[in-house]
Protein backbone atom coordinates (compact mmCIF):
# COMPACT_ATOMS: atom_id res chain seq x y z
CA UNK A 1 0.00 0.00 0.00
CA UNK A 2 2.89 2.69 0.61
CA UNK A 3 4.51 1.39 -2.70
CA UNK A 4 1.87 1.88 -4.41
CA UNK A 5 0.86 5.59 -2.43
CA UNK A 6 4.80 6.36 -2.89
CA UNK A 7 4.75 5.52 -6.68
CA UNK A 8 1.30 7.64 -7.37
CA UNK A 9 2.95 10.73 -6.05
CA UNK A 10 6.20 10.44 -8.25
CA UNK A 11 3.90 10.09 -10.81
CA UNK A 12 1.85 13.12 -9.87
CA UNK A 13 4.99 15.00 -9.73
CA UNK A 14 6.34 14.59 -12.93
CA UNK A 15 3.03 14.71 -14.25
CA UNK A 16 2.92 18.38 -12.83
CA UNK A 17 6.93 18.83 -13.74
CA UNK A 18 6.35 18.16 -17.49
CA UNK A 19 2.81 20.36 -17.41
CA UNK A 20 4.69 22.83 -16.16
CA UNK A 21 7.95 23.03 -18.37
CA UNK A 22 5.42 22.79 -21.44
CA UNK A 23 3.41 25.86 -21.14
CA UNK A 24 3.26 26.25 -25.08
CA UNK A 25 -0.68 27.35 -25.82
CA UNK A 26 -2.58 24.61 -28.13
CA UNK A 27 -5.69 24.50 -30.00
CA UNK A 28 -7.74 21.32 -28.80
CA UNK A 29 -10.51 19.82 -31.42
CA UNK A 30 -13.24 17.76 -30.04
CA UNK A 31 -15.91 17.01 -33.07
CA UNK A 32 -17.36 20.36 -33.74
CA UNK A 33 -15.66 21.82 -30.60
CA UNK A 34 -12.38 23.65 -30.62
CA UNK A 35 -10.85 25.53 -28.07
CA UNK A 36 -7.43 27.34 -27.59
CA UNK A 37 -5.24 26.18 -24.24
CA UNK A 38 -1.83 25.92 -22.66
CA UNK A 39 -0.37 22.53 -22.44
CA UNK A 40 -0.28 22.88 -18.17
CA UNK A 41 -4.23 22.88 -18.47
CA UNK A 42 -4.59 20.04 -20.77
CA UNK A 43 -2.28 17.80 -19.34
CA UNK A 44 -3.60 18.55 -15.80
CA UNK A 45 -7.24 18.29 -17.09
CA UNK A 46 -6.26 14.37 -18.48
CA UNK A 47 -4.56 13.34 -15.01
CA UNK A 48 -7.37 14.43 -13.48
CA UNK A 49 -9.43 12.78 -15.95
CA UNK A 50 -7.91 9.66 -15.06
CA UNK A 51 -7.83 10.21 -11.24
CA UNK A 52 -12.00 10.76 -11.29
CA UNK A 53 -12.62 7.86 -13.32
CA UNK A 54 -9.94 5.65 -11.60
CA UNK A 55 -11.86 6.42 -8.30
CA UNK A 56 -15.28 5.98 -9.93
CA UNK A 57 -14.09 2.08 -10.51
CA UNK A 58 -12.53 1.75 -7.04
CA UNK A 59 -15.78 3.31 -5.81
CA UNK A 60 -18.23 0.68 -7.83
CA UNK A 61 -15.37 -1.56 -6.85
CA UNK A 62 -15.64 -1.30 -3.14
CA UNK A 63 -19.34 -1.32 -3.50
CA UNK A 64 -19.72 -5.02 -5.05
CA UNK A 65 -16.96 -6.08 -2.46
CA UNK A 66 -19.32 -4.52 0.63
CA UNK A 67 -21.78 -6.35 -1.28
CA UNK A 68 -20.83 -9.45 -1.04
CA UNK A 69 -18.97 -9.27 2.44
CA UNK A 70 -22.55 -8.65 3.54
CA UNK A 71 -23.72 -11.51 2.31
CA UNK A 72 -21.69 -14.19 3.02
CA UNK A 73 -22.04 -13.11 6.84
CA UNK A 74 -25.75 -13.67 6.49
CA UNK A 75 -25.12 -16.79 4.79
CA UNK A 76 -22.62 -17.52 8.01
CA UNK A 77 -25.13 -16.73 10.45
CA UNK A 78 -27.52 -19.00 9.03
CA UNK A 79 -25.37 -21.92 8.95
CA UNK A 80 -23.91 -20.99 12.63
CA UNK A 81 -28.09 -20.95 13.34
CA UNK A 82 -28.60 -24.39 12.08
CA UNK A 83 -26.29 -25.95 14.36
CA UNK A 84 -23.67 -28.58 14.15
CA UNK A 85 -23.65 -30.38 10.84
CA UNK A 86 -22.40 -34.27 10.33
CA UNK A 87 -18.82 -34.05 10.03
CA UNK A 88 -17.30 -35.19 6.76
CA UNK A 89 -15.96 -39.14 7.33
CA UNK A 90 -12.30 -39.51 8.02
CA UNK A 91 -10.14 -40.54 5.13
CA UNK A 92 -7.32 -42.79 5.53
CA UNK A 93 -4.06 -40.55 6.35
CA UNK A 94 -0.83 -40.41 4.64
Amino acid sequence: MQLALILALLLAIAVAVFAVQNSIPVTVSFLLWEAQTSVVVLVLASALAGVVISALFAAARGLRLSSEIRDLRRRLREVEAAGPSKPPPEGPRT
